[in-house]
């Protein structure tokens, strides 16, 4: 027996496929939505060391800047063929330094009280100032980015206008490829999580950027031209490497990377009166010749003599600089600088061991 097909009315037909029709429509809203949602949701997802995670506090309006396309601020493109005696000259200028550091925390206190500890700072001192945070927010007035929400905007521009005026030396210190608010605003310049869905972020929740990426060091020139251009005398590039994991996507050298990217800063930056420093712990990272100079922080005064020893610099007493909380004789043999002393207690008490360590000190 053959069985037929329903025989459904023309008014039938016609019911369903409109009924058909949307509701094919809404499936495919539905795909829409479900995707443009996934995507939206990827920019919360953040990868740790302790796993995979959902975060959607730290995204929050207010709690990054936007960024500056790099390109907007023109950068000065210094080159040298290397016939000239230029660089090393520049290089012979320096001098040893010492003085305090002034960090973010101090900066967003009493300003007050900070110029007026400054001011009983011998002239001639060097003083650094921590000017932008790992999260991408500045301590001073800039085209680059958001001033933080805790800084006295007129107090900090008197006091950056008093410091380049003054007999100080002056070091803006910022961090070079470790930026929460850039990152997340650029993308295709930052590292990426191994799986290469998503940027890597740390537990601190910060991005990091590709060294080797020309929007990385144009964003980092536009930054340390504005403070050369402010009156500073010398810019610190902090975490100048790679983050700390093996979770990465990154198919170059590391270290070639860092380098190429130090030698990239120096030639574009660095002037006959401004120095470009790195904050670099990478074995193998090789200081660029001409004005620059090598920042160790972490470091012990018992391995201070045999730390500096081991590095290839021209100086070790001026290309070399030691960040410290203590106030330990034994790295005053080297440029050095430690906290702004804002009240009794500060520092440690003087050590009043040996400038130098005995020769048979192990090493750590």
């Amino acid at each position: 027996m053959k069985l037929k097909a329903p025989n459904l009315t023309w008014r039938t037909k016609k019911r369903l496929k409109t009924f058909f029709v949307i509701l094919g429509t809404a499936v495919a809203a539905a795909a829409l939505i479900w995707l443009c949602w996934v995507i939206w949701l990827g920019r919360f997802v953040v990868y740790a060391r302790d796993g995979v995670r959902l975060d959607f506090d730290w995204v929050t309006p207010g709690s990054y800047v936007t960024a500056v396309e790099p390109t907007e601020r023109p950068v000065t493109i210094l080159y040298d063929d290397g016939s000239s005696t230029t660089i090393v000259e520049r290089s012979k200028e320096l001098e040893a330094i010492t003085g305090a550091y002034i960090t973010a925390d101090m900066l967003t206190g009493d300003l007050a009280e900070v110029e007026k500890v400054i001011k009983e700072q011998p002239k001639g001192t060097a003083i650094m100032l921590e000017l932008k945070s790992a999260s991408g927010s500045f301590y001073y007035k800039t085209v680059n980015g958001k001033v933080n929400s805790k800084v006295d905007e007129d107090a900090m521009e008197a006091l950056i206008a008093y410091l380049t005026k003054a007999d100080y030396y002056t070091v803006a210190c910022v961090p070079a490829f470790r930026d929460r608010a850039f990152g997340l605003e650029n993308t295709s310049y930052g590292i990426h999580h191994s799986s290469g869905g998503y940027l890597w972020a740390g537990s601190d929740k910060c991005y990091w950027l590709d060294p080797a990426k020309n929007g990385t060091r144009a964003h980092l020139i536009s930054i340390a031209s504005e403070l050369r251009d402010l009156g500073f005398d010398e810019v610190l590039f902090t975490d100048f490497c790679f983050p700390p994991t093996e979770d990465i996507l990154y198919e170059g050298d590391k270290l070639t990377a860092l380098n190429d990217a130090a030698q990239h800063l120096v030639y574009n930056l660095a002037t006959e009166e401004f120095c470009v420093s790195f904050l670099c712990r990478e074995e193998g990272f090789v200081l660029p010749e001409g004005r620059t100079r090598l920042y160790l922080d972490g470091v012990d005064a018992s391995m201070a003599q045999s730390v500096a020893s081991g590095l290839t610099v021209p100086d070790i007493k001026i290309n070399l600089v030691y960040l410290t909380e203590v106030n330990d004789t034994r790295f005053d043999a080297f440029s050095v600088l430690r906290p702004l002393p804002m009240g009794v207690g500060q520092l440690p008490p003087v050590d009043t061991q040996p400038t130098e360590p005995p020769a048979d000190t192990p090493e750590e």
